[in-house]
Order: structure tokens, then C-alpha cells, then sequence
């Protein structure tokens, strides 16, 4: 097998200005997010009235339990959106990657209408990063939400691994990133992979090679913005029938002799995966 490879990165001249201009202007951003947070309070006073009449320990109540745990989350990014203008006094900190990592499964695991194999490796628990909670799930929220697009939600595996890659001053020439040591975020599916043809564009705001209806073409866009906000770069491996692994390195920090830091329900927001997880991302 002779993957076709793209060497995409954050500091590539064609694709960031494009990005830029396309994005969604802050302004018409909030104006979404307030209606958005309309919609939601209704979802929400729904859910809580109908548990009230459902037994304390059914599967429905179960249920409706995640599905409340998810629109509170996605009222705190709708809050974020409203805000976006405002000083944000959370940003970037020190963050382990696989704690955020972990919370995003568990809800994929529960909210992927079809039965996903997640074929997880967060072995490497130092892998420390500077960055935003809620911009690294939205990175593993789209790949994992595109790589269960490319298997036509008829089944199949995600493999998310996370490892610490050190580039040498040799390879940095060929990857075109600066040497150093980075964490190494891969996400892969056995879907029916990128066309060779597409591949170049992939990273383009409303470029979708997804049916009509099933895609706004904005998760990738938005997963190479945050990624060069991170100072990081992303590549993609592909082969038509065989899959696709996205690969995101970010520059690791050295914070190996700090306690483990769990990311809390409050400090991230996870929303429900089956509806589209580009909608909010536009801010």
C-alpha cells in the first residue's frame, strides 16, 4: 500500500488566507449563538420535565441524562461564542492531552447513532501541551465526526493514539516544521478515504466531498485554524478504500513534574456529535 500523503501544514501560504477570509465575521457569529441558546433553553426545560416522570434508574433516564450533560455543555460554548469579543480569562494553560481525549470517546461512545470501534493508545500520559481545553476537543471532535462520515455511518474503527515525536533538524526539512519535540494527536479511520484530487483542498472552509445535507464543510477548516493557533501542524495520510489518518502535532512544554489535571465537565464542552459538530465552530 502506497498512501498518498499530503504535505498540508499550518504555515502553507494557499490554504490560511483562505480560511481567513471565508470564516464566519464574530459579529454574525454571536448573532447565531444567541438564537442557538434559544433553541437550547427549550431542549433543555424539556428534558428536565420529562425526567421528572421517568424512573430513577431506566435506560431511558440514562438517556435523557447524557442528553441534558450535553446541552449544558453546548450553552457553555454558545456563552463562549457570545463572549468572543470579551477578554478570556481561560485560554491556553498547561493541558494534558489525554484527559480531553478521553472525555471526547466517552461521549462518542454514546452518542454515535451507529456501533464505532474505538481503538484507542493514551499510554504516553506526560504529554503536555499549551492550549485552549475546548479548542483541542473541537480537534478531536471534527476528525473523529469526519472519520465516522468517511465509513458511510455503516460501522467501522477510529484508531486515536497519542504519542511525543521528537524532529530531528534533518526531518524538519522534509515535514517543513521547525525542529523539536511535538505531541503527536493521530486520528484514523478505515473509511473510503481522500481522492488523490481532493486532498489539497480538504482544508478549505464549505469544501465537502460529502453528499448534500450531510456536511457544511467547515469542521477541517476549522481543525487547521486551531492547530497553526497552537502553533502546530497537521499532515494527512490517505488511500481511496483503504482510510485516512490525520496526524496533529503540537509543540510539547515540559510540565512532567505537575499532578495530574483532570479536565472537568465545566472546563470543556462536548456537544452531541450527531448533530453537526461544525455549527458551532465558526466563531
Amino acid at each position: 500500500m502506497k498512501p498518498f500523503i499530503s504535505g498540508i501544514h499550518t504555515d502553507s501560504p494557499s490554504i490560511f488566507p483562505s480560511v481567513k477570509s471565508k470564516t464566519l465575521d464574530q459579529d454574525s457569529a454571536r448573532k447565531i449563538a444567541h438564537d442557538f441558546n434559544n433553541f437550547l433553553n427549550v431542549i433543555i426545560g424539556n428534558i428536565e420535565i420529562t425526567l421528572k416522570r421517568v424512573p430513577k434508574k431506566s435506560q431511558i433516564r440514562g438517556n435523557l441524562e447524557e442528553a441534558l450533560m450535553a446541552s449544558a455543555r453546548a450553552q457553555a460554548l454558545v456563552q463562549k461564542m457570545l463572549n468572543a469579543n470579551r477578554p478570556d480569562h481561560n485560554g491556553p494553560r498547561p493541558l494534558q492531552v489525554s484527559s480531553v481525549v478521553k472525555d471526547t470517546i466517552r461521549l462518542l461512545r454514546t452518542s454515535l447513532p451507529v456501533p464505532i470501534e474505538f481503538s484507542e493508545d493514551l499510554s504516553n500520559g506526560n504529554c503536555w501541551v499549551m492550549a485552549d481545553p475546548l479548542q483541542i476537543q473541537r480537534i478531536i471532535m471534527n476528525l473523529c465526526i469526519n472519520g465516522y462520515h468517511a465509513m458511510d455511518q455503516g460501522g467501522g474503527e477510529l484508531k486515536i493514539t497519542i504519542k511525543e515525536t521528537d524532529i530531528e533538524p534533518a526531518d524538519s526539512i522534509n515535514l517543513n516544521m521547525a525542529p523539536g519535540v511535538y505531541i503527536c494527536l493521530s486520528v484514523g479511520d478505515d473509511g473510503h478515504g481522500i481522492a488523490h484530487e481532493a486532498i489539497d483542498r480538504i482544508f478549505e472552509p464549505y469544501y465537502s466531498t460529502k453528499d448534500k445535507g450531510k456536511g457544511s464543510g467547515l469542521g477541517l477548516s476549522i481543525v487547521f485554524e486551531i492547530v497553526k493557533s497552537c502553533g502546530g501542524h497537521i499532515r494527512v495520510c490517505s488511500e481511496p478504500g483503504r482510510g485516512t489518518v490525520f496526524d496533529v502535532y503540537l509543540p510539547r512544554i515540559d510540565y512532567e513534574d505537575r499532578p495530574f489535571e483532570a479536565v472537568s465537565d465545566e472546563q470543556i464542552c462536548i456537544q452531541h456529535p450527531y448533530h453537526e459538530s461544525e455549527a458551532y465552530q465558526s466563531v
